[in-house]
């Protein structure tokens, strides 16, 4: 986030500034900060912890963050913005409508699940944030829903997904579905990051039952607001 200098001499400025040149909080205290709202919850860890993970006296660490919220932000920020490049480049890169939902879910659920702590924190963390902070925060979600949403029109116009359901609740469908493995996915388990995004990319573009199995319904009564009998 860019920020603007008010009138004046500038000011000297401080580590944290000099350090990486952004007026971010650098990558090792956003990894400690992560690790610890994760474990303890956002709450439940003070600025003293946070000194303690980075083996610093506590007043140092305020020449490296503004605030604690403020770095619970830049950790939300992050995260949003690494599944958003990663599944931008992955569409791109795709060459037909379908291939494109693949790249979409392969690219965010890797990114997800390869920085777990990240990502958990924003999901989990986000009532914590100011009302500025959530709102700028749910214009990022606005516009990268809004990404998901032209993935899938598209390839419901190529006919690789069907119509009768309405490309916005498919996005909330899949959205949640993508989301919600990282509130079960440990690293010490079963599955790998990968071996899980291909069994969502299954469940979502083919679905679990057998075709054979499927009772016939009518596609008008699939994904569509019921209406009130009138009488």
């Amino acid at each position: 986030m860019s920020t603007t200098s008010s009138a004046g001499p500038a000011p000297a400025p401080s580590p944290r500034r000099a350090g990486n040149g952004s007026g971010r909080a650098p990558r090792k205290l956003m990894d400690a900060a992560a690790s610890l709202f994760c474990a303890k919850g956002y709450e439940a860890t003070t600025t003293q912890d946070l000194a303690a993970a980075l083996g610093i006296q506590k007043p140092t660490l305020y020449h490296h963050m503004a605030s604690k919220e403020k770095l619970l932000f830049e950790i939300m920020q992050d995260a949003h913005n690494q599944v958003r490049e990663a599944v931008g480049r992955a569409v791109a890169g795709a060459p037909t409508p379908g291939a494109k939902v693949e790249a979409l879910i392969h690219a965010h659920m890797t990114t997800m699940l390869g920085n777990r702590e990240y990502h958990y924190v924003m999901l989990v963390e986000h009532r914590s944030l100011s009302d500025e902070h959530q709102a700028q925060l749910r214009r990022l979600h606005k516009e990268y829903g809004a990404h998901i949403k032209s993935v899938l029109a598209d390839a419901q116009t190529a006919g690789v997904l069907r119509t009768d359901i309405v490309t916005s609740h498919l996005a909330f469908l899949l959205t949640n579905l993508m989301n919600w493995s990282i509130f079960w996915y440990r690293q010490s388990g079963g599955l790998s990051p990968h071996q899980i995004t291909s069994l969502i990319q299954t469940q979502f573009l083919h679905g679990a039952m057998m075709h054979s199995a499927r009772p016939e319904r009518s596609p008008s009564s699939v994904g569509r607001p019921r209406t009130r009998a009138s009488g």
